[in-house]
């Protein structure tokens, strides 16, 4: 039985193709605004996980802040350093200082930015490398003066040869560049830089050159499996020594609880989105009504037929039913398979960078949300066909 309902709402859209696809296009334009929605929500998600995920370890930042109240700035200096190098359950320490050094290449001089980094710094935020080798161990633990660049500045120091083994001066000092490091955004965000650096040297180089200097943040690593929570007190106590006064002169937040507020963002602005689309589709609901109203009517004597020849109420109920949950789940098909398709095309053709990609069961709940919009917007000029007698129908013109 519900085949031949099936098959008839199928042939009457066949006879009315302009109606068909005039009455799907609200249904259609509401749930294309939900897919895209629900698509560029997921390619945030997604990114925001690539961005602050790190390899083999728990990352802490603690930096110091200024309070208000007492109208005090925390300050972090190389003593603090050492001492949380002593904490349990922290792997490394590495400082964060904001300098910019003055580096003299084979036919340029250009002033940059230098970022201290140890052994695990590459490997902990992923950053890929593009031609020579990372820092090793022994010339981190003994301070010497070597260098990696970044691709951008490596272009401007050498644009004719690799840097890799030259030797480059910075301020009086040389040091050799040993490799050349790719840079992207993500990079920045993870290592909580403001910007792009052009150069990266070992930790003790900088400590060195500036020993007195306070130090803007200290990055803190622990091992993946330990409770953060806990670490994150152990931290913020150490700095502050226990003492109230200090407690709010330093903050102290993982990468994890980052990623964390960054999710609760986007997820408030899925809501505010969706509520937004679901009008359109409410809308698209009103359309599919009015062109049922205009189905009952044009079928009256159709009505009046079925009814004289033993179709029983239920049975018109029904057709008109199936009839509009068909229309409303055509558009809405239609309608994410359009947004499936364009974000593949955004990704393939490099319009979009992020990882665009519909979530299933969204995507299905979203489906099952448009027939229920169908089936309530065909309600009641179902109901209307079927309360009729077969005689006023009949006598319809």
């Amino acid at each position: 039985m519900f085949r031949n309902y099936l098959l008839t709402a199928l042939l009457l859209m066949k006879q009315k193709p302009v109606r068909t696809i005039l009455s799907m296009l609200g249904i259609y334009i509401g749930v294309a605004a939900l897919s895209a929605i629900l698509a560029m929500h997921e390619g945030m998600r997604r990114n925001i996980e690539n961005v602050y995920s790190t390899a083999g370890a728990s990352v802490f930042m603690l930096q110091p802040i200024f309070d208000a109240d007492t109208q005090q700035a925390g300050q972090l200096t190389p003593a603090d350093l050492n001492m949380l190098k002593t904490l349990p359950g922290v792997r490394s320490v590495m400082p964060r200082l904001n300098l910019s050094r003055k580096i003299r290449g084979q036919k340029d001089v250009q002033e940059v930015g230098l970022v201290a980094a140890d052994v695990d710094f590459f490997s902990v935020y992923r950053i890929p490398l593009k031609a020579g080798r990372f820092f090793l161990p022994e010339e981190v633990r003994t301070r010497q003066n070597v260098a990696i660049l970044t691709e951008a500045t490596a272009r401007k120091l050498f644009p004719l040869s690799s840097p890799v083994g030259r030797l480059v001066d910075m301020e009086g000092k040389t040091f050799e560049v040993v490799g050349i490091a790719g840079w992207s955004a993500d990079i920045n965000t993870r290592a909580r830089l403001d910007a792009e650096p052009g150069g990266l040297v070992p930790p003790g180089c900088i400590l060195t050159e500036e020993p007195e200097t306070s130090l803007q943040l200290i990055e803190l690593r622990t091992s993946p499996d330990a409770d953060e929570t806990q670490m994150a007190k152990r931290i913020q106590s150490a700095i502050t020594r226990d003492e109230p006064s200090r407690r709010a002169l330093f903050a102290t937040q993982s990468l994890r609880e980052a990623l964390k507020i960054e999710a609760e963002f986007s997820q408030s602005a899925l809501s505010s989105l969706l509520a937004i689309a679901a009008i359109s589709l409410i809308v698209g609901g009103i359309g599919v009504a009015n062109v049922m109203l205009t189905s009952v009517t044009e079928r009256t004597r159709e009505i009046g037929v079925r009814k004289a020849l033993g179709a029983k109420r239920n049975d018109i109920l029904l057709q008109f039913l199936v009839e509009s949950c068909i229309l409303s789940a055509t558009g809405g098909l239609t309608a994410i398979l359009s947004v499936w398709v364009g974000c593949k095309a955004a990704r393939s053709l490099g319009i979009s960078t992020m990882p665009l990609e519909i979530p299933p069961l969204p995507t299905l709940g979203c489906l099952a949300v448009t027939a229920a919009i169908g089936l309530l917007a065909g309600l009641y000029p179902a109901s209307r066909a079927a309360m009729r007698s077969p005689a006023d129908a009949l006598r319809y013109e």
